[in-house]
């Protein structure tokens, strides 16, 4: 249902609106369960929160518009150089009216709110759930300049659009890292308390009257909180980003030697590239890497193992094309049994188009189906993404791919490598 025509994007600021969505984003994180907030995976949980609060853009679809013509009467005791004696009471004449339609996307309650930039000439229409309805008077004029009025109201709109999606998109940009930051404190918090805990060497009395699960909101919501266990939290053994980014470089050092001296690995196979990296690892995490090791489902190449289960887990493979690709990817699931555990593929591309190789890991990668959102990750030679664990969405496990150029015996022979 359409509202009466009305000034619109003329009411409070949009900036004090944002602000309120942000700061009820930021209210219901301390509003979850200490335990339901740590078996939940982090990424996840923000994740929902952005896709909640967030504000979608608005959009106005100048292509689909359409326009009626309404046959109608107004009150014309306004107008000037009308010989009206008693104006206390509505004096309707026959009129025409062209009511133009114009679809659009995005946030709806945006129109309401005045942005940082604006006009105070504000457009004057009718708001309905997914449409504008612009009104324009043609009693007195034709086709023509009831268009030319349109569509100088038009551009009033679009302009007005544009100042509202600098705001809006500001605020979404920021609204994932303010989000994560504010999860990873609590949850850090919430570890601590837990460490307090299990210090204090006498039992934890339970506080009476606290519902044992997470309450949901009765009004019903299109985006669903992700599935987390209200159990009590377990921590498990994790690999810190410091270790996994230090091992990552030794990995690429050691391709980096590689290229260096291409006579010496020209022939090596995976099993023979594998054990190069495994007497570096070895050399930094005393002989915690091992090669060949059965673990889950499967043999993985490279992993570091705490306690019961892996904390880090990789995959060399020669690159043969992308369904090679998405069954190494398929392979590292099987041996993964933690949360967090850090995981990557290295990919040598022999004898390819190494740019091809890169922008095909890509595209694969995305298209994965346990691919959950990619990464920041500064470099040219592959990705970094998180991945669902294959039997439960609750838990993920970090994941990067290098591509590395590695010789073979046409490179050093002089002989023309194959396409």
């Amino acid at each position: 249902m359409l509202d009466q025509p009305r000034p619109i994007f003329a009411g409070a600021d949009l900036d004090q609106y944002l602000r309120d969505r942000g700061r009820k984003a930021h209210a219901e994180i301390e509003t979850i369960k200490p335990d339901r907030l740590l078996n939940a995976v982090p990424g996840d949980f923000v994740d929902y929160l952005v896709a909640k609060y967030r504000c979608e853009p608005l959009a106005v679809d100048q292509f689909a518009i359409d326009a009626e013509v309404i046959d109608t009467k107004r009150d014309v005791r306004g107008d000037p150089g009308r010989d009206i004696r008693d104006r206390s009471r509505p004096v309707w004449r026959p009129a025409t009216t062209v009511h133009f339609h114009v679809p659009f996307t995005g946030h709806a309650a945006l129109f309401a709110y005045r942005a940082s930039q604006y006009s105070f000439s504000s457009p004057i229409a009718s708001v309905g759930a997914a449409e504008l309805v612009v009104v324009v008077d043609a009693s007195q004029q034709d086709a023509d300049a009831a268009r030319v009025a349109f569509q100088t109201e038009l551009s009033n709109i679009v302009q007005h659009v544009s100042w509202t999606n600098h705001d809006v998109e500001q605020f979404n940009q920021q609204l994932r890292t303010a989000l994560a930051d504010h999860v990873a404190t609590r949850r850090g918090k919430l570890l601590a308390d837990k460490g307090l805990e299990q210090g204090l060497g006498y039992p934890i009395r339970k506080r009476g009257g606290v519902p044992p699960t997470y309450s949901v909101p009765m009004k019903r919501r299109r985006i669903a909180p992700p599935p987390a266990a209200t159990s009590p939290y377990e921590p498990e053994p994790e690999l810190s980003d410091e270790e996994y980014e230090a091992i990552l470089r030794i990995m690429t050092n050691m391709v980096e030697v590689m290229e260096r001296s291409p006579q010496a690995f020209s022939k090596m196979r995976e099993e023979d590239l594998r054990h190069h990296f495994l007497v570096q690892l070895n050399g930094q995490y005393e002989g915690q890497a091992t090669g060949e090791t059965f673990n889950f489902e499967g043999k993985t190449d490279i992993l570091i193992r705490a306690a019961a289960g892996n904390v880090f887990v990789a995959e060399c493979k020669f690159w043969r094309g992308p369904k090679g690709f998405t069954e190494a990817v398929d392979q590292l699931l099987g041996y993964v049994t933690w949360r967090d555990t850090k995981t990557a593929i290295l990919i040598f591309n022999r004898a390819k188009n190494i740019t091809s190789t890169i922008e095909n890991v890509g595209v694969t990668l995305s298209e994965h189906p346990n691919f959950k959102r990619k990464l920041d990750y500064q470099t040219d030679r592959g990705f970094r993404c998180t991945l669902g664990h294959r039997n439960d969405p609750s838990r993920e496990l970090v994941l990067t791919v290098l591509v590395f150029d590695v010789p073979t015996e046409s490179h050093h022979s002089g002989e023309e490598s194959p396409s």
